[in-house]
């Protein structure tokens, strides 16, 4: 009998979690980042995410909408040749309105049912919006963010829920109206930094916002480098890309140095004081050089990071991702 009991628990846990997964959208997005730290993107390269997708449902709608008004036109048509002199020319301009409206929504649907691909490049610092292998626009990457967004639904009542939103590109929901803010804004900051974007609070002023990227302007003072010199140690995650391979020149950086598991911890850390010199002396270089020249201080860091700017853009997105990293900590 007490076998029985527990089995029988077990499976009623078991129940409960899929019905709490079905019907609470915030178990499901977190179910999903577990999975996949970059949800809804999918990691192509180091530093590198894509996200492909259609408006299935907008492109319905306007098929629905076109339908409809090909009824109006063909019960138009059929009023027309019934209809008296006085009121044929009305009914004819009725439809021929009526025709505009059923092709404007038909390519709706059809622009709408299109593939459509967002892809982040970190190194970069840019994003990239497709629609159908067409490029529609190229810009920094300080222009897309994700924000917590609320809405009233009663008096005193709220709902939130998670957008992806920027400037050229489609405000995606991440995930659906729920009353649970604080685990929303928790997975909201983990995504952004596994990512590199911005995180905006639901309030314009909040000190819940996470920014990571930057309007930089020429004239504007490098702050990165006296936030760098005035730090005693970096804390590097897992989760926080992958910085190890960075510069490596008296640091080692093995496997088994990283935690196996997915938990976000905190793992690595190494003095500041070598890595400031080491980066000094590629700042020092003249900025018109295009590439670096391979030697035996990077051999092990990543293809990519050949030019100048992608190193300082790098070192400067660990030192915003290092803020982060604190921040939630002290949560």
């Amino acid at each position: 009998m007490p076998f029985k009991e527990e089995h029988s628990i077990r499976f009623l846990n078991k129940i409960l979690k899929q019905i709490k997964f079905i019907v609470e959208p915030e178990t499901k997005l977190k179910y999903r980042l577990d999975k996949n730290p970059f949800y809804p993107f999918t990691q192509i390269e180091s530093f590198k995410f894509v996200y492909e997708y259609r408006l299935l449902t907008k492109s319905l709608i306007n098929l629905m909408f076109s339908y409809v008004c090909f009824g109006f036109v063909t019960e138009f048509l059929q009023t027309i040749i019934n209809s008296k002199f006085q009121i044929y020319f009305l009914l004819w301009i009725s439809a021929f309105v009526t025709h505009c409206f059923t092709f404007f929504f038909l390519a709706r649907s059809f622009i709408f049912i299109q593939k459509r691909r967002l892809v982040i490049d970190l190194l970069n610092r840019n994003y990239s919006f497709f629609v159908s292998d067409d490029l529609v626009i190229k810009n920094d990457l300080h222009q897309i963010y994700i924000r917590l967004i609320e809405r009233y639904v009663v008096k005193n009542q709220r709902i939130f829920c998670l957008v992806l939103d920027g400037k050229g590109i489609d405000k995606l929901e991440l995930c659906s109206f729920c009353n649970n803010f604080e685990l929303l804004r928790k997975l909201a900051q983990k995504l952004c930094l596994n990512l590199g974007l911005n995180y905006f609070d639901m309030s314009n002023k909040s000190k819940y916002h996470q920014i990571l990227n930057y309007c930089y302007s020429e004239d504007s003072q490098d702050d990165f480098w006296k936030h760098l010199l005035n730090q005693n140690r970096i804390i590097i995650s897992k989760n926080a890309f992958y910085w190890k391979n960075l510069l490596d020149k008296n640091y080692d950086f093995s496997e088994s140095n990283l935690i196996s598991d997915n938990d976000g911890k905190t793992t690595e850390l190494f003095s500041v004081s070598q890595l400031v010199s080491e980066v000094a002396s590629v700042r020092s270089m003249n900025s018109s050089t295009s590439h670096l020249q391979k030697v035996s201080n990077f051999d092990q860091a990543q293809e990519a990071v050949l030019s100048f700017n992608q190193l300082k853009n790098q070192l400067d997105m660990l030192s915003q991702q290092i803020k982060a990293i604190q921040n939630l900590k002290n949560e």
